[in-house]
């Protein structure tokens, strides 16, 4: 599923290497208790789900190296650190990005490559475990870089986040004055199970872990919020939609989770040749 803007070379570059400083806003902190912060509510929940699905497969976390693809701004890596796993790095095509994170680390984790290497680093990696958080549905190429792991000989495990074809894109299509946080910027790809089942099946991918849950009630949540506002609705009408809504959003929520139709899916896949 494509989205606002054709996927081209020029594309890519302009997003995410030439204004790469504009796009290194949305994650960009404050200062360093924010970094800490936004690692620990949102990505720490993401690297302790790894770790335990690779318990769960028999595998003693602390044995691997971790390479996060794609690593922005190095939440994921710091979260892979406080759970006390030692090595692990990261790559990604912003440099600003990178080097604000390696200010942040007590020594330098993080690497810059070229968006137009063909994916070097997942063929040259040595790592076990390499992890991509919210990185497929950036890439020009996906691909290109799922074949790369596919046939690099030291990797054993993929750890994915990618965003889905759900509730949340229904609610997009209706409105174009609210906005768009699935199929907008640089979200170029969604998928859905039978997509992801057809990946694995193409590049010899086995699912051992899977997390699905997503923000598609907050976007409806968000959308008649705003509608009722832009109508100008009295401001007891307002109160009364918040109170009533959020009483069973985040069990509403849950439901659609339970289903696979949640806006976001976390999936750790082992190499079947591995």
């Amino acid at each position: 599923m494509n989205g606002a803007h054709e996927d081209t070379t020029e594309f890519c570059q302009t997003v995410y290497a030439v204004d790469d400083e504009d796009y290194a806003q949305n994650y960009t902190p404050a200062d360093r208790n924010e970094y800490e912060y936004r690692t620990a509510s949102i990505y720490l929940p993401k690297a302790e789900f790894l770790f335990t699905a690779l318990k769960s497969s028999g595998v003693d976390p602390h044995k691997n190296a971790y390479f996060d693809y794609g690593a922005g701004s190095g939440y994921f890596v710091s979260a892979l650190l406080k759970l006390g796993l030692n090595n692990v790095s990261g790559s990604d095509v912003s440099k600003s990005q990178v080097d604000m994170a390696n200010r942040l680390f007590p020594s330098p984790r993080l690497t810059c490559h070229d968006i137009n290497d063909n994916h070097e680093s997942l063929a040259t990696t040595k790592s076990q475990v390499v992890s991509m958080i919210g990185v497929l549905e950036h890439l020009k190429s996906p691909r290109k870089a799922l074949q790369r792991l596919n046939e690099n000989p030291h990797v054993e495990y993929i750890f994915i986040s990618v965003p889905t074809f759900s509730l949340s894109v229904y609610l997009e299509m209706l409105d174009d004055n609210v906005f768009h946080r699935q199929l907008h910027g640089g979200h170029t790809h969604l998928y859905t199970e039978d997509s992801l089942s057809y990946m694995c099946s193409e590049f010899n991918f086995e699912v051992i872990g899977q997390w699905w849950f997503g923000t598609d009630l907050v976007d409806l949540y968000r959308q008649l919020h705003i509608n009722l506002e832009t109508n100008n609705v009295s401001s007891y009408i307002k109160k009364d939609f918040n109170k009533r809504f959020l009483t069973f959003l985040d069990s509403a929520q849950l439901e659609l989770d339970k289903q696979k139709e949640s806006s976001e899916v976390h999936m750790l896949l082992r190499k079947k040749n591995a």
